[in-house]
């Protein structure tokens, strides 16, 4: 009879061992519970010269902006799109660029006025310390002060321990502050531009270590721009419950640019089991440079994707909301 009591006891605990490990395989591809929601603001963020004067200066702006949210709409997560940090990298230099001057011109001052910047990848590698602080001391403060996530768009990231030497690397980074006021998920860029590659010298970020991140229990997949045309993202993210893109689109949104983004993300999420996709566009214009697109909130399901919220406009500033239920 002990015997009897002793095999009863191994086949329970051998049960209790194999339902464990199949709920822990199940979980690291599904998010954690069903139902809930996401409350989620996304800014259409517009750059230009006034934004970057100074610190103080950007800090006020996010500030407002970050505070009218939580005011009106109580967000679990800001999104700002990509670049938004990148150009905390030029403030060092604000008395001497003219940002409505073409950003080659202004880049070979630069080189003629500091020799240590030989190329524009030489400037970032030397400034993107400093625009991580910068990120750090405006999204991160806000993102303790109000207990919210943000997304704090991109910036032009040094490898750690990088020089200005031309073998150091450079990515496009993204960068989650979680409400602790840390960061809580950074990814790279994967596929570049040619524009990223060739003018600004970023490498490649590794697509094995984009891992998303988690809010409330709901698994949020990101790629950023060029990287969400790419068919490979599909199989990594296809259980996750959010996917957003973060872009800066450098051109006019014309006709042909919204069919262009059509084939990115509502392309992408429609083979998964994603229910719902965020576009956050960047618009404006510093140097040269120009940014347009419409962002928007979509939705998967049986019948298609569609979409639930739009921009009003692609080339202006605004923040759009919705209450994602699962």
């Amino acid at each position: 009879m002990k015997f009897r009591h002793i095999a009863i006891f191994y086949a329970i605990f051998s049960l209790v061992i194999l339902s464990s490990a199949t709920i822990c395989a199940e979980d690291s591809a599904v998010s954690t519970f069903h139902g809930g929601t996401l409350r989620v603001s996304a800014v259409q963020f517009s750059v230009h010269a006034d934004v970057y004067k100074s610190e103080a200066v950007f800090s006020r702006k996010i500030e407002n902006l970050v505070s009218r949210e939580i005011q009106i709409h109580n967000p679990d997560l800001i999104i700002f799109p990509e670049y938004t940090s990148v150009f905390l990298a030029l403030m060092p230099y604000i008395g001497k660029l003219n940002y409505t001057k073409g950003y080659t011109d202004e880049f070979k001052m630069l080189k003629t006025e500091y020799p240590d910047i030989k190329t524009v990848k030489s400037l970032f590698l030397k400034e993107g310390n400093s625009a991580f602080s910068i990120m750090q001391s405006v999204f991160g403060r806000l993102a303790g002060e109000y207990h919210v996530y943000i997304l704090a768009g991109t910036y032009f990231a040094p490898s750690i321990g990088s020089s200005i030497g031309s073998g150091s690397k450079l990515h496009n980074r993204t960068v989650v502050f979680g409400p602790n006021g840390k960061v809580v998920y950074s990814q790279d860029k994967v596929f570049l531009t040619d524009f990223e590659r060739d003018i600004i010298g970023l490498s490649s970020g590794k697509l094995a270590k984009a891992k998303g991140f988690l809010i409330k229990g709901k698994r949020i997949a990101l790629s950023i721009c060029r990287d969400t045309y790419e068919p490979v993202w599909e199989d990594k993210f296809k259980n996750y419950d959010l996917w957003i893109d973060i872009k800066a689109n450098g051109t006019g949104f014309d006709k042909q640019q919204q069919q262009s983004f059509l084939r990115a993300l509502p392309d992408r999420i429609v083979n998964t089991n994603v229910k719902y996709g965020i576009t956050d566009c960047l618009t404006g214009k510093l140097f040269d440079l120009y940014w347009e697109g419409e962002s928007s909130f979509i939705e998967n399901n049986n019948a298609g994707v569609r979409a639930i919220k739009r921009s009003k406009s692609y080339n202006d500033e605004e923040t759009i909301f919705s209450i994602l239920s699962f």
